[in-house]
């Protein structure tokens, strides 16, 4: 073991150093870094993210799903005002699935009711920056292949996103998706480096600067998620990577092109996004997300309420390796 971890650290230690060296050449190319601009906030944000839990039996699956919107408004970069979409008792809601449906069906049912919310929240609150918890878009990985319940789902999918867009340009909303752990490599393919961009421009940025923006996709009419969005919404996706900390990576950041420009965008989100000396991330998001959690005991109950009606049943039975009596 000991000679798996030298080796294994020498690795790291080399890669570390390589990358390093080629960040240290990006520097200088000015065109890639902007700085961000800086001013107080004026303006509301809507944070939306979802929980899930998947309950898995011997017969049947059952999908617990909750989402929420949390509005953040400010003034001069002080917090007024913070409300809920719908409100704190939001229910949690119960679908179905057969342990042979496609994987994704889950997180494609949890996906649909954060934009679902989106658009309600944008209904029923005025706000300036919806803030959607990871990509803009469905990921190419989401898209279900040949599994017919699945599709149906995400076809509802893509209906929705179109909608959020339609409704946020009508509203003057604007949408960004903000990216935790992006494994993309957008710069990093284009300037022939082998790493994700994260790793390469956690070097290349210094905390309070921000990436030039490029397209989603250089090819929309022939990305497999993009091309199931009219040209005048997939052409107008855009990314930039903003570092917001000197002790943590950068963003990434997408926003549909509408009202406000790029160097506005990352100002405010550079703003809401100072949580502490290592992590960034806006704060509407981080309370979503407190609020959409979902827990075993959540999902415990519900199941109990369905074993109370349905009785002992076959279909219900744990999972053999969820009950074996010795650890």
């Amino acid at each position: 073991m000991d000679q798996e971890i030298e080796d294994i650290s020498r690795k790291i230690s080399e890669e570390s150093r390589r990358i390093r060296e080629e960040a240290e050449r990006l520097r200088g190319k000015r065109e890639l870094i902007h700085e961000v601009d800086e001013g107080d906030l004026n303006c509301s944000f809507t944070g939306v993210d979802g929980g899930l839990i998947v309950k898995k039996f011997h017969g049947i699956h059952m999908v617990v799903t909750r989402a929420y919107a949390a509005r953040m408004s400010y003034s001069e970069n002080k917090l007024k005002e913070v409300n809920y979409f719908p409100n704190l008792n939001r229910k949690m809601k119960l679908y179905p699935s057969e342990p042979n449906d496609s994987n994704k069906k889950p997180s494609l049912l949890r996906a649909l009711e954060e934009v679902d919310t989106a658009i309600k929240s944008i209904r029923d609150t005025k706000t300036d920056y919806l803030l959607m918890d990871g990509s803009i878009v469905p990921r190419p990985s989401d898209k279900p292949r040949a599994e017919k319940e699945a599709e149906t789902v995400y076809k509802r999918l893509i209906e929705k996103y179109q909608e959020l867009f339609t409704l946020s340009q009508k509203e003057g909303v604007q949408v960004v998706g903000v990216v935790e752990d992006s494994k993309a490599r957008v710069i990093s393919a284009r300037e022939g480096i082998d790493t994700i961009d994260t790793v390469l421009l956690n070097y290349v940025l210094r905390s309070g600067e921000r990436t030039e923006t490029f397209s989603y996709s250089r090819d929309v009419s022939n990305h497999p998620v993009l091309r199931s969005f009219p040209r005048e919404i997939s052409e107008k996706i855009k990314g930039t990577y903003l570092k917001v900390v000197e002790e943590d990576r950068p963003l990434r950041i997408e926003y549909l092109e509408s009202f406000k420009e790029p160097s506005e965008i990352t100002r405010d989100l550079n703003a809401v996004s100072k949580v502490s000396r290592d992590y960034s991330y806006p704060a509407p998001l981080i309370e979503a997300d407190l609020r959409a959690k979902l827990t075993e005991k959540e999902a415990s109950m519900i199941v109990d309420r369905v074993r109370s009606r349905v009785g002992e049943d076959s279909l219900l039975m744990d999972e053999r390796r969820n009950k074996r009596p010795f650890k």
